[in-house]
């Protein structure tokens, strides 16, 4: 599996035609991805912004762009003032889950279409390899409070300790983990109750909840 998620972009634009010359640009395009992992369909989704790009000649086609075309308005330095329009067209975008992203051979397949139904659809495909990587791996130990007051011992269930897995995504940016809860087990007298504190033994209130006395 990936570590993060595929983002797939797609450039769209139009080539003047011999005889009719170009009398597409200003529409819309929008379409659709499809992943395949050793041949079989995986995955499909729509673009980022449903409503598509519109779309232009080449030079007019800003890859910095983002889900939003760029129109500019000005006048010319001719001595007759003329209003000129210049528009730059964004990169149709498509974002695939690092779920789905696993190790091995992946075709990625773009379909286009205009968003008013003429024409027909333009595909394109890329085949790449996915590496495998190994995921960091948390190893727990279930630490039980023993309050001296009373004697009385608290554990921490498995849940609560699987829950440390949040904190984990935190500071790491891995979607997963491979987490194993051991064996051994230890037992504080250390007050597990009140809010963290600092080494200083000032408040924390944005730390993590761990011993007074532990920083995070």
């Amino acid at each position: 599996m990936a570590l993060k998620s595929l983002v797939v972009r797609a450039y769209p634009f139009v080539t003047a035609g011999l005889l009719e010359g170009d009398t597409l640009s200003g529409k819309t395009v929008t379409g659709e991805l499809v992943l395949f992992h050793w041949g079989k369909e995986v995955f499909r989704t729509g673009p980022t912004r449903a409503a598509g790009a519109r779309v232009g000649p080449v030079t007019r086609l800003d890859r910095d762009l983002w889900d939003v075309e760029s129109t500019l308005h000005f006048t010319s330095g001719k001595l007759a003032v003329e209003l000129v329009t210049v528009a730059w067209n964004p990169t149709l975008n498509f974002v695939v889950p690092a779920w789905y992203v696993r190790s091995g051979q992946t075709t990625a397949v773009v379909r286009l279409w205009l968003t008013s139904g003429e024409g027909g659809i333009a595909t394109a495909s890329e085949s790449f390899q996915v590496m495998t990587v190994n995921p960091p791996k948390l190893a727990l130990v279930r630490v039980n409070w023993k309050n001296t007051a009373n004697n009385v011992v608290t554990s921490p269930s498995d849940a609560d300790l699987l829950g440390l897995w949040a904190l984990a995504a935190r500071m790491l940016p891995f979607p997963y983990f491979e987490t194993t809860i051991l064996g051994v087990e230890e037992t504080k007298s250390g007050d597990f109750s009140g809010p963290p504190l600092n080494a200083d033994g000032t408040p924390n209130p944005g730390g993590c909840n761990i011993p007074r006395g532990s920083t995070c």
